[in-house]
């Protein structure tokens, strides 16, 4: 924040603890904020040391000086003032009287000739008041010009000279919604766009863009009034973006037709720090046109319906279902590195449409309670 302080040099009890504040400061440096401060309080001083008074000399004129011989309260002799405003009245009465009688007097301010006079200089800076249109500039071929701070450059339309340019216009900050260190809003409005500018407390250097506004030329991002119950945010890619290049949230409140639009005219990413939880109260569709899907995760994947569910781990997928059902359109094979197990709890139905090859480098252990008959096994030539 830019400041400037002054202490008083009035020789009156209490004084240095009589803070005056004058905001705003109306400049952004510190040594002027300073020069301002010393001046208003010289200013302060010298109104509280005027002195009313009336006398007869008719030399008297502001900007003076007289002695005042002797101080009738302080008894200070030799007193020197000078004279901030003069009053002279002068009165002949001899055309009343029918003899020459005329008078004259004066009355007067002053204030001590060792106290510097400063005027109050408060007002005499233009204040602009209310809201000015402006459009955005920037050099040859850009589309956003900003600097670090992220302030823009504008001409304002009352200005009528023809070669206002980025290169001579002065920086203007823009309006957030929300502004931290590295942190907050960032909306940057882009090259030849109509904003409208304000003055911070009706200054004239120092002002700040409180938003943009729709023309002729550049209409609003959703139609109205077909459109009309749409909000929110459309972008356009730059450089030299056309109207298909944008990325886009929308939010229509068309009753009955409520729709939350969201698109990303390249790549979309979300990062959860912690957990994401999306609940769906009926359908979901996900489609990849020309690309694939992947779905990995640390610990596991479950995919549930009801009582079926699929549970993928790093070490194993386990399938769990009140019934299973498994069909190849063409071949299948199933192949295991180690042991392969199979329980079933009740009856094993296979049924094999042509020749069943079985290739055995052990032995083959059937069991059970019932013998039908012995499998025949040719053997191998």
């Amino acid at each position: 924040p830019v400041e400037g302080r002054e202490d008083t040099t009035l020789p009156i009890a209490g004084a240095s603890r009589r803070d005056v504040y004058n905001w705003p400061a109306a400049t952004m440096d510190n040594q002027v904020a300073a020069d301002r401060a010393k001046f208003r309080i010289q200013h302060a001083e010298v109104i509280s040391a005027l002195t009313n008074s009336h006398g007869y000399d008719h030399e008297f004129a502001p900007g003076r000086r007289f002695t005042l011989a002797r101080d009738p309260f302080t008894r200070v002799e030799g007193t020197e003032y000078a004279l901030k405003a003069v009053r002279h009245e002068a009165s002949d009465d001899s055309w009343i009287a029918g003899a020459e009688i005329a008078g004259y007097e004066n009355s007067f301010t002053c204030f001590l000739q060792k106290t510097p006079w400063r005027d109050d200089a408060r007002n005499t800076r233009p204040v602009m008041a209310g809201i000015f249109p402006a459009v955005v500039l920037g050099n040859g071929g850009e589309e956003i010009h900003a600097d670090p701070l992220g302030r823009i450059k504008v001409r304002l339309m009352f200005d009528h000279r023809k070669d206002t340019v980025a290169g001579k216009a002065i920086w203007v900050r823009v309006i957030q919604p929300w502004a931290g260190n590295t942190w907050g809003w960032q909306h940057l409005p882009r090259v030849g766009t109509e904003v409208a500018v304000s003055f911070m407390s009706g200054d004239p250097d120092n002002p700040v863009v409180v938003g943009g506004v729709y023309n002729e030329v550049m209409q609003p991002v959703f139609p109205v009034p077909s459109e009309q119950t749409k909000s929110g945010l459309r972008t356009r890619s730059t450089l030299n973006g056309g109207t298909q290049d944008f990325s886009e949230f929308s939010i229509d409140d068309r009753k009955g037709q409520e729709l939350v639009f969201l698109h990303a005219q390249k790549d979309h990413q979300v990062e959860v720090e912690n957990d994401e939880t999306i609940t769906i109260h009926r359908n979901q569709t996900v489609t990849s046109e020309t690309g694939s899907i992947t779905i990995s995760a640390m610990q596991s994947i479950t995919l549930q319906v009801g009582a079926s569910r699929i549970v993928l781990t790093p070490g194993s997928i386990s399938i769990i279902a009140p019934a299973i059902s498994v069909t190849s359109e063409a071949a299948m094979s199933l192949t295991a590195g180690a042991a392969m197990q199979m329980t079933v709890g009740a009856a094993l139905n296979m049924t094999i449409g042509a020749a069943w090859l079985a290739t055995v480098t052990g032995t083959i252990t059937f069991e059970t309670a019932l013998f039908i008959a012995p499998i025949p096994i040719p053997a191998t030539p």
